[in-house]
């Protein structure tokens, strides 16, 4: 009982010892740790509270069966590019179908062009039904940040989408138009193929993507006149389409943002000789600041700070702009801009430039979701007053008449407006300076206002 009784006492001692060292321990760290890194670790623990940032270590890649994989397919349509690559006079000839659907001739030429390459198609239609795509089955993981690190070819996606809207206007020339809208919808799954990755990039590509979707039924429909069951069709199309949130497009902007900057901090400090990184802190253009904003000397100490600090204003900025990142947008682009004229990289502090250029490109974003939203809200819109006139035999009154509730416009959140215009229509949004009317029948949209004009 003694003996039991002694190594209980030494055992509490030397927990108590091992506890009075880790905490001795913790304190010499704390000590130490720079003004940059404890702004950074402060500012990471905040975003992980708030649910911007996902735990430490969180695992972002899911394993995707190969058969629903787009990048087993897209493998596959690499290795045709090697054996079958299109012709310039093919694409010339499936490109001019867009706009010359009309002609015979040119649809024939398009169609002949076409069926030399449907094992092609046969692949691009698999890459479209797919759910997920991941090029890699691991992730990286740097420091304390995990981001996917597979992005999709994003070329490859554009031209899927092309090739898709070829053979819906195939379809609808050649008295299909039901199914060129089924075929055209098949861009959109490509569209979130790009942006379920999250990132700007992804996101753009995304956007570029489910535009030409959009711009695919748009032509359906003029080749469909004025058909009632395809009109329904493109509008329950356009409804359908899956949302592409710029809020989760930002969180994984900036957890990638982070572990590539982790990662170049640590080229940095493991670099040979007296540079860290001769690319920044020898560069002329931020020596002078670097030392106007009181850098260390030491290069290496002078990096870290560079990568922290930034760090550090890129997650205090995008903690405000990810909340607002969803609002209407006009709140969403007041809320943002003012963030992004705090963090311009134009100021030249070191402490921010780097974070800067990728806060201007988000600054952007909430335009460049608006004018899509207003081209598909537009289409949408079309495609309702086409349907009620075939019901009614006459053109509404109002958009209300034939949408409940109508289309909004994005830019100041009220219904697009709408205009009858001899026996035809107009449908458009205000744009973001709130003042175009629509423009005039006959003459081109003018470039970054959406109008659509039907006779």
């Amino acid at each position: 009982m003694g003996t039991v009784g002694r190594i209980t006492v030494d055992a509490k001692g030397k927990l108590l010892l091992a506890v009075l060292l880790i905490s001795c321990c913790g304190v010499a760290r704390a000590q130490t740790m720079q003004p940059w890194e404890k702004a950074r670790a402060e500012q990471v623990a905040a975003a992980r509270r708030e649910g911007i940032l996902a735990p430490a270590g969180t695992p972002v890649i899911k394993p995707v069966p190969p058969e629903q994989n787009a990048a087993t397919y897209i493998t596959k349509l690499e290795a045709l590019d090697k054996t079958a690559r299109v012709s310039g006079t093919d694409i010339e000839a499936l490109d001019k179908l867009g706009s010359g659907f009309e002609s015979p001739d040119v649809v024939a030429a398009a169609r002949k062009a076409f069926e030399a390459h449907l094992d092609r198609y046969a692949l691009i239609r698999q890459i479209a039904s797919s759910s997920d795509y991941a090029q890699k089955s691991g992730s990286l993981t740097v420091g304390d940040i995990t981001v996917q690190d597979d992005f999709p070819k994003m070329a490859r996606l554009r031209d899927c989408a092309r090739w898709v809207s070829y053979k819906a206007l195939l379809l609808a020339a050649d008295g299909k138009p039901m199914e060129g809208v089924k075929e055209a919808s098949l861009a959109f799954g490509l569209a979130q193929l790009a942006a379920k990755k999250g990132g700007i990039i992804t996101y753009l590509v995304g956007i570029a993507v489910d535009a030409i979707g959009v711009k695919t039924l748009s032509s359906v429909l003029k080749i469909s006149k004025d058909d009632g069951a395809v009109a329904a069709a493109v509008q329950q199309a356009v409804e359908a389409r899956p949302a592409m949130a710029l809020s989760a497009t930002l969180r994984a902007e900036l957890a990638d943002y982070l572990g590539r900057s982790a990662s170049y901090k640590k080229s940095a400090l493991n670099a040979k000789g007296n540079s860290a990184d001769t690319d920044i802190t020898k560069d002329p253009d931020y020596r002078d600041s670097m030392a106007q904003y009181h850098y260390p000397k030491d290069p290496k100490l002078a990096a870290a700070r560079l990568f922290d600090m930034n760090d550090a204003n890129f997650i205090s900025a995008m903690r405000r702009i990810i909340p607002a990142a969803d609002l209407p947008y006009p709140e969403a682009i007041a809320r943002i801009g003012a963030v992004a004229a705090e963090i311009s990289p134009l100021e030249k502090n070191p402490d921010k430039t780097l974070a800067g250029m990728v806060i201007d490109m988000v600054g952007n974003l909430p335009t460049v979701a608006a004018r899509h939203t207003a081209t598909a809200e537009t289409m949408r819109a079309a495609a309702a007053v086409i349907a009620w006139k075939v019901q009614h035999g006459h053109l509404p009154a109002t958009l209300a008449e034939a949408m409940n509730p109508p289309a909004t416009d994005p830019y100041d959140q009220k219904p697009l407006r709408y205009r009858t215009v001899d026996a035809g229509f107009v449908i458009y949004s205000v744009g973001k300076t709130g003042k175009f009317d629509g423009g005039k029948q006959n003459v081109k949209v003018p470039a970054g206002e959406v109008a659509m004009w039907w006779k």
